[in-house]
């Protein structure tokens, strides 16, 4: 029996162009996530998210923010570790 499974779209900006990748992910139970979530114990006000750039890779907290805003927050010399319009994402189930 083939597992469940869910579509999940995201979009992703890379060197100027606009990407919608959709990829499919096994369903979890609520008693497999709370397995999980009892054998790691963590922060619940953040997640992080997994990143990698050339031959350097690592985890850093996940951000809700207006695109728009910081691009031109960013034209003006400004990085993400500066924005100040930025909000942690707190961990879900979802």
């Amino acid at each position: 029996m083939e597992p469940d499974t869910s579509t999940t779209s995201f979009l992703a900006y890379n060197r100027g162009f606009l990407y919608n990748w959709k990829i499919e992910m096994p369903m979890m139970t609520s008693e497999q996530l709370d397995l999980f979530l009892s054998l790691f114990r963590g922060r619940q006000d953040v997640y992080a998210r997994y990143w990698e750039k050339g031959d350097h890779a690592g985890y850093s907290p996940a951000y809700e923010f207006d695109w728009t805003e910081f691009l031109a927050f960013k034209n003006t010399g400004g990085t993400l570790k500066d924005f100040p319009n930025k909000r942690l994402m707190p961990l879900t189930p979802e």
